[in-house]
């Protein structure tokens, strides 16, 4: 499943469900479960560990504070603006500027209401979020085609070779852009769980960078010599089964 559509599915699925949930367990402001689900999800099970853990600090940052203020200076508006403005640059100096929508929301609960019961409240519509968000990040999809995209990337890398060998234009910036997309799928993967054949895909599109870089070089000295006996010797080189067997 393309991971695009996996997500927007997931989004629309964590939103209902939590706000469904909430609703079941009669928790005040069950739209906001939704919107904490939609919150700790994220594009891969790594990420919704490290993110889910600074989003819950970031909860728990503005929960605190706005408890703290609204306890010494009332629940007026101006308090509550003053509670906003504070938090926002805490969320950025703790690095958690993720929880701003929700938390904000949280604290408008507190302040609408006038009564500390809905940090507590806050806290519940949280764990549901977090627990559908949870549920649906347990299914990743799979790229099932990094296979056939390394096969592919062994192709180009003989045809570059084979243009250089005589004398045609190069495009290494279009071979560069399939080997950076095929790392950065084989990273995600990795982000979702772990193997050794995931870490060696990912080795070998570091050799398959190192080989560019000194296929330019020699695409560059190639191009700035003169015709000569050794340069057909190099331009055979490259023609030979030998070096296409080596670069497969």
């Amino acid at each position: 499943m393309n991971r695009n559509i996996d997500r927007m599915i997931k989004m629309s699925i964590a939103f209902v469900a939590a706000m469904l949930i909430a609703m079941l367990l009669k928790v005040p402001y069950s739209f906001t479960a939704g919107l904490y689900g939609l919150m700790f999800l994220d594009t891969t099970r790594k990420n919704f560990v490290i993110g889910g853990y600074k989003k819950i600090v970031g909860t728990f940052l503005g929960l605190v504070l706005a408890i703290v203020i609204f306890l010494i200076f009332g629940y007026d508006l101006w308090v509550f603006l003053l509670c906003c403005a504070l938090y926002i640059p805490l969320t950025f100096l703790f690095k958690v500027q993720p929880a701003i929508i929700a938390t904000l929301v949280a604290i408008s609960q507190i302040q609408g209401n006038q009564n500390l019961y809905f940090a507590i409240n806050s806290l519940y519509l949280m764990l549901i979020g977090l627990i559908v968000a949870l549920l649906l990040s347990l299914y990743m999809p799979k790229d099932k085609k990094i296979l056939e995209k390394i096969s592919s990337m062994d192709s180009h890398m003989n045809n570059l070779v084979q243009k250089i060998a005589n004398n045609d234009i190069v495009l290494f910036n279009q071979i560069m852009g399939e080997l950076n997309a095929l790392e950065s799928t084989i990273k995600i993967e990795l982000d979702n769980a772990y193997s050794q054949e995931l870490e060696n895909q990912l080795k070998y599109v570091e050799m398959r960078r190192e080989q560019i870089w000194v296929l330019k070089r020699i695409q560059t000295i190639l191009n700035g010599a003169a015709d000569s006996v050794e340069k057909e010797v190099i331009q055979d080189l490259l023609k030979s089964p030998l070096i296409t067997t080596l670069n497969t």
